[in-house]
């Protein structure tokens, strides 16, 4: 038979520590309760939920529209961009106005060719 090198069972064991440390009850990974635990909502759970978040759109320009062209399409929902993605090209998040409608934003930017 072979006789393994000295070094891997220090390798070994310090696998089987780390393993142990991380795994056990006390651990790193063992000290979470089930309830403590984030879960993925239910279908159920998304059904009940509004499909949008009240002052908020999000909206993606065509690729080369001028900032002047963008700012003109928020000025009409009197909206401001709040982020942006460069991701996703001219995908942007638009906060309107206290009061604003989400439907009548959506309304006027699919009337916007830029959009």
């Amino acid at each position: 038979m072979r006789e393994v090198p000295p070094w891997r069972n220090v390798y070994a064991v310090s696998a089987l520590v780390l393993m142990s440390t991380l795994a056990g009850p006390s651990g790193a990974l063992g000290n979470t309760k089930q309830s403590d635990r984030p879960h993925a909502p239910s279908k159920r759970d998304r059904a009940s939920q509004p499909k949008f978040k009240p002052g908020q759109v999000l909206v993606r320009f065509r690729p080369g529209v001028s900032r002047q062209a963008t700012e003109a399409a928020h000025a009409v929902v009197v909206g401001r961009t709040a982020k942006t993605w460069s991701i996703v090209e001219g995908l942007q998040l638009v906060h309107l106005p206290s009061g604003g409608s989400v439907g009548e934003a959506l309304q006027a930017y699919r009337q916007n060719p830029n959009i």
